[in-house]
C-alpha cells in the first residue's frame, strides 16, 4: 500500500527530480506550486519503485469531499506504470469503495499513452477549465499590432503617474502581503460566494511568505510609493515561466497590464504560462484578451481497474 504523507519542504529535491525529468510545460508540475496549493487541497506525495505519486483532495460543486491524482511518474515501461497505477487504484479504492479512480491533469502524450493501455476503461471527462493558456514572451514583453492597442493605452496612462517597478525581494515581503490582504477586501462579497477564490488568496499568501524557500521569482508595482500589483512565479521548464499569482489593486487604472508586461521584460524564456481560467467567464475573457499562442490541455480522466471496458459505466452511456 502506498505510504502517503503531506508534502513538506524536506521533499523538495526527490520532487523537483521527478518534475525536471517530466519537463512538463504544467504550472501544475513543479514543487513550488505542490508546496502553495497544499493547505488548500491537502496534498500528499510519497515515492514507491522508482515512481512518485501525488494525491490531493477538494470539494466538488456538490460539496463532497473528493480524491483525485497525478498519473505516477517515473522512467518505466508500460508494465511498470501499469504496476504503478495499480497501487493508485488500490489506494483510491481503500477511500471511495466502488468508484473509479481520479487522473488529473493529464498532458497530451500521457493522456495517450494511458488510452491505449487501458481503452475504454480510461474515461475522459470535461476539461476545458483546466487548459493552461500559454503566450510568447515577447508580445507580453512588447505588445506588438492593434490586438494590443487598448492595453498600450493602459499602460501609457499609468506611466504619467509617479510609478516604480522592482523586482520581488525578501524585503518586499510584508508590503505585498499587506498588499494580498487588500486585494482580498477588494473582493471579500465574492469570495464569500466562490470558496475557490478564498482559497486563492490563501496560497498567494503561503507563495509570498515562501518566495524564497521555494524559489520563485516575481515583481513589485508602485504607485505613489503604496504597492499597487504583483506577480509571482517559477521557470516550470527548460523555456517556460509558469506565473502563478498576479495581482492588482481594482482601483488603480493600468496597475494589471503593466506589471503583466514589466515582468515580462525582465523574463528569460520564450513561452509564459498563465495558467487556467478556472471556467470562469470574465477570468477567460481577460486571458483571451492577451493572445495566448496555445492553451495547453490538461486533461482529467477516470480510471475504472474493475470494468472490462465494455460496459455502460466506462463508456459514459
Amino acid at each position: 500500500m502506498l505510504k502517503f504523507h503531506p508534502i513538506t519542504l524536506s521533499d523538495r529535491d526527490w520532487v523537483t527530480a521527478y518534475y525536471k525529468a517530466r519537463g512538463c510545460m504544467g504550472a501544475q508540475y513543479s514543487f513550488a506550486a505542490s508546496m502553495i496549493w497544499r493547505k488548500a487541497y491537502d496534498v500528499q506525495v510519497c515515492e514507491d519503485e522508482g515512481y512518485f505519486f501525488f494525491r490531493y483532495r477538494f470539494i466538488n460543486a456538490a460539496g463532497s469531499l473528493m480524491t483525485s491524482y497525478r498519473c505516477p511518474m517515473g522512467n518505466g515501461d508500460d508494465e511498470a506504470l501499469r504496476s504503478a497505477i495499480e497501487k493508485v487504484w488500490a489506494d483510491s479504492r481503500s477511500i471511495r469503495p466502488g468508484k473509479p479512480v481520479t487522473l488529473h491533469a493529464l498532458p497530451s502524450e500521457e493522456l495517450a499513452r494511458l488510452t491505449n493501455m487501458y481503452g475504454r476503461r480510461l474515461r475522459v471527462l470535461d476539461s476545458r477549465n483546466d487548459f493552461e493558456y500559454i503566450y510568447l514572451k515577447d508580445n507580453l514583453a512588447t505588445l506588438p499590432g492593434s490586438h494590443y492597442h487598448g492595453k498600450r493605452g493602459f499602460i501609457n496612462k499609468f506611466m504619467r503617474t509617479d510609478w516604480e517597478y522592482r523586482p520581488m525581494t525578501p524585503d518586499l515581503i510584508p508590503q505585498v502581503l499587506e498588499m494580498n490582504d487588500a486585494w482580498g477586501q477588494q473582493n471579500k462579497a465574492l469570495m464569500q460566494k466562490e470558496r475557490d477564490l478564498s482559497l486563492e488568496v490563501e496560497a498567494a499568501a503561503e507563495a509570498i511568505r515562501m518566495f524564497e524557500p521555494l524559489g520563485l521569482q516575481g515583481g513589485v508595482l508602485f504607485q505613489d510609493g503604496r504597492v499597487v500589483a504583483y506577480t509571482l512565479g517559477e521557470q516550470t521548464n527548460d523555456d517556460t515561466f509558469s506565473v502563478h499569482f498576479e495581482k492588482a489593486m481594482y482601483d488603480v487604472p493600468g496597475a494589471y497590464p503593466m506589471i503583466t508586461q514589466q515582468f515580462a521584460q525582465r523574463m528569460d524564456c520564450k513561452w509564459v504560462n498563465r495558467e487556467e481560467d478556472t471556467g470562469d467567464p470574465g477570468l477567460r475573457k481577460a486571458k483571451e484578451s492577451w493572445r495566448p499562442e496555445m492553451l495547453l490541455e490538461l486533461t482529467n480522466a477516470e480510471l475504472d481497474l474493475s470494468c472490462d471496458g465494455c460496459c455502460s459505466c466506462v463508456a459514459g452511456d
